[in-house]
């Protein structure tokens, strides 16, 4: 048995998808149920299993994510533990290892994982992705890399990974720079490492609101609407520029007291910062005190979230946001 100790928290999706009765398959399979499948766990880590949800990734919003985050904390206060590993479903898998990502700064390794095909289908990927995980969570080489994520052989950081196919088991990808490694039978082996972690946001509960503002060209009206609705905190805008019409919609925004921060519509690259000084580009944007996101505009959005949550300042939220530039 591996002298390590895996502590495997199960939320549902559909690697614990169960057929009921009716004929429907549902999360139902427990994290022991989980493990059971996979017998050869046992060689890389002693694993503790712990069921915290039974729901389907839709169901799991930011406070489900955000309490997920404390749990992790408090089971990674005892030393004894060496990785934790979360089974999550797909759909939101990738936003649940970004919060997760933000708010927990521990150096021991927090793995999430899942399936693309249920326990009923053939050539079920949940077993594997779940054995992998185990694996790299009990790996002392997996150590201060963040939230990673761990799918069809492949580790990704929290940061980069997106899903980009509906049903495919190679459906998580880091379509930029790629994964930072992958597990070669039974070894964990890292490619790239990431760079340096960005500052911890650790709101203790979810109290602000954020709109996101989806790339479209015939979308003003929205853009118009959340700019002074007193029920949102702040905004994310998936631009690259905004025309002069927006730039008075943002504008009023930040008046109100609004947060807004652009994040970049397509899959590759990031917004350019110095390169077009016209009104509402780059130049002009962040001098009006836009925040400009590393990330995609889901995950800016948690961030900003969290950020605000935390009673960050707009100035405290900007840096936060810079830091993924440096």
């Amino acid at each position: 048995m591996g002298t390590t100790t895996v502590h495997l928290i199960g939320t549902g999706g559909t690697i614990a998808g169960k057929l009921r009765p009716s004929g429907e398959i549902t999360p139902g399979l427990t994290a022991k149920e989980l493990l059971e499948l996979i017998p050869t766990a046992g060689e890389y880590a002693h694993v503790t299993p712990e069921d915290f949800l039974q729901v389907g990734s839709g169901d799991i919003g930011l406070r489900e994510m955000l309490a997920l985050g404390h749990r992790i904390d408090e089971v990674l206060a005892d030393s004894n533990i060496s990785g934790v590993v979360v089974t999550h479903g797909t759909s939101t898998l990738e936003q649940t290892a970004y919060l997760l990502d933000t708010i927990l700064h521990h150096e021991a390794p927090v793995v999430v994982t899942g399936a693309m095909r249920n326990p009923v289908l053939l050539s079920d990927d949940g077993p594997i992705n779940l054995l992998n995980s185990i694996q790299v969570a009990g790996s002392p080489r997996s150590r201060e890399l963040g939230v990673l994520v761990v799918m069809n052989g492949f580790i990704h950081t929290a940061r980069d990974v997106t899903k980009l196919h509906s049903t495919h088991v190679g459906a998580f990808q880091s379509p930029e720079f790629g994964p930072l490694g992958s597990i070669d039978e039974d070894y964990v082996y890292y490619a790239r490492r990431p760079f340096a972690r960005l500052p911890r946001i650790a709101p203790r509960a979810i109290t602000a609101s954020v709109r996101l503002i989806p790339f479209g060209l015939y979308d003003d009206d929205t853009l118009a609407q959340a700019a002074v609705d007193p029920n949102l905190d702040g905004l994310v805008l998936e631009r690259i520029m905004l025309n002069p019409r927006q730039v008075e919609q943002i504008t009023r925004a930040l008046v109100l007291g609004k947060s807004v921060v652009m994040a970049n519509p397509f899959s590759f690259g990031r917004l350019p910062r110095a390169t077009y000084r016209r009104e509402g580009s780059e130049a002009h944007l962040l001098s009006l005190g836009v925040a400009f996101s590393g990330t995609s505009a889901p995950k800016a959005r948690i961030k900003l979230t969290l950020a605000l949550s935390a009673g960050l300042s707009p100035v405290e939220i900007c840096e936060m946001f810079q830091c993924e530039w440096q």
